[in-house]
Formats: C-alpha cells, sequence, structure tokens
C-alpha cells in the first residue's frame, strides 16, 4: 500500500500526511481500549452506563435494558440496509448515492 503525501479528501487537502492519521487513530483508538478493558466490573466493560456515559443515558436499569434492545435492533437494521445495497449495487451497477440521484431525477 502507498501512502500518498499531501492527499485529499473530498477535494480538501488533509492537515496531516496519511501515516500521521494512522498513527494518530491507532493511538487514539488504543487508549480508548485500553481505559474499556482496565475497568475490573465486566458489565461495565461491555454496555452502556461504563466508564464513558457524560450524558447519563444509561443511569435506570430499565433504560438500559432498552438501550441494549435497540442497539441490536438498529445493528441488525444496518446490516439488512447494507445487504440490500450490494444486491442493488450488484444488480444495477450504481452504488445507493446514484441510485437516489437517478431514481429523483
Amino acid at each position: 500500500v502507498e501512502l500518498v503525501e499531501g492527499a485529499s479528501y473530498l477535494g480538501q487537502p488533509l492537515p496531516f500526511s496519511l501515516t500521521t492519521l494512522i498513527w494518530i487513530e491507532v493511538l487514539v483508538i488504543g487508549y480508548i481500549e485500553f481505559q474499556r478493558n482496565a475497568e475490573l466490573d465486566p458489565e461495565k466493560r461491555l454496555y452502556p452506563g461504563g466508564y464513558f456515559d457524560p450524558l447519563g443515558l444509561a443511569s435506570d436499569p430499565e433504560k438500559i435494558d432498552n438501550l441494549k434492545l435497540a442497539e441490536i435492533k438498529h445493528s441488525r437494521l444496518a446490516m439488512i440496509a447494507f445487504l440490500i445495497f450490494g444486491i442493488q449495487a450488484a444488480y444495477t451497477g450504481k452504488g445507493p448515492i446514484s441510485f437516489i440521484a437517478s431514481f429523483n431525477s
């Protein structure tokens, strides 16, 4: 894989090289995962209401169960939508954005 210096994203130049951005991402995600794994309570490691909940969304046990169920439902819906995007792209040769653009015109 060749990393091009001075790359752009959506026509805008990136303030860092791609190599630097990859290292920033590795360090930030690594720190977050380290903090999550440092939690001793296994329940807090896996579900909302653990170390990072600044809005207090998971303060009530009933609300935690509703959030868990909503996360499962939304992820299943997202997987089905992604499957449909793939089938549509294979059948029409267009991605979802170009298909919507041609559908609306």
